[in-house]
């Protein structure tokens, strides 16, 4: 009889004990799962965070390639576009192909009427976004001035420092600065083009 109940209470007492240890262990194992829940909710964030800038810097990236930027150009009311070949210098006064009383610079050695494929692939150029993006250099000694007419009156005018990468334009170009800062300086393309327009005028000062 004794041995028998040595035996119940043995029982007892491990049944106690491992129910203790159930109740100890269970607070730390839903703590861990709770651990895992919020790691793997984070996780989950950190990735969709992740999905949701790739997707912005995609849509930002495609509409830079396709942005529509209003061109001045395309819009003057013309008949005659004359391209100048002219002398500045760093410490020229006025270095514009068109001074602020509407007159031509003196320093012009050569001319050219433009034919009108060349005045449309022009207008295109000046006013387009994939003209410009590039830093432009601190001088300015331009030699390519290109003047707008409408019967013989000025429209528009610009003049341009190839070697010193950009331009200056009697209208404001709003591929310049459509990206929110102003990025007027030609890229390599566009230095191209116009070394290549400049020597079809046989111009001074193109690069060859």
């Amino acid at each position: 009889m004794k041995k028998e109940t040595y035996i119940l209470i043995i029982i007892l007492f491990v049944s106690f004990s491992s129910c203790e240890t159930k109740k100890e262990q269970s607070p730390t194992k839903q703590s861990n799962k709770i651990d895992e829940v919020s790691i793997q909710k984070r996780h989950d964030s950190l990735d969709q965070i992740q999905k949701i800038k790739e997707v912005l810097k995609e849509k930002d990236t495609h509409s830079l390639k396709n942005a529509k930027v209003y061109n001045p150009f395309l819009e003057l009311d013309i008949d005659e576009v004359i391209a100048y070949d002219y002398e500045t210098h760093m410490d020229t006064e006025m270095p514009y192909i068109i001074d602020n009383k509407g007159r031509l610079n003196p320093t012009v050695t050569k001319q050219k009427n433009l034919t009108q494929t060349q005045i449309t692939t022009l207008k295109i150029f000046l006013g387009s976004v994939e003209t410009y993006g590039n830093a432009k250099a601190t001088c300015y000694e331009p030699h390519l001035g290109i003047v707008f007419y409408k019967d013989k009156k000025v429209v528009a005018h610009v003049s341009i420092c190839i070697s010193c990468n950009h331009l200056a334009s009697s209208l404001e170009i709003p591929a310049t600065t459509y990206r929110g800062y102003r990025t007027d300086g030609f890229n390599p393309k566009a230095i191209e083009f116009l070394n290549d327009f400049c020597q079809s005028l046989e111009f001074s000062y193109c690069k060859n």
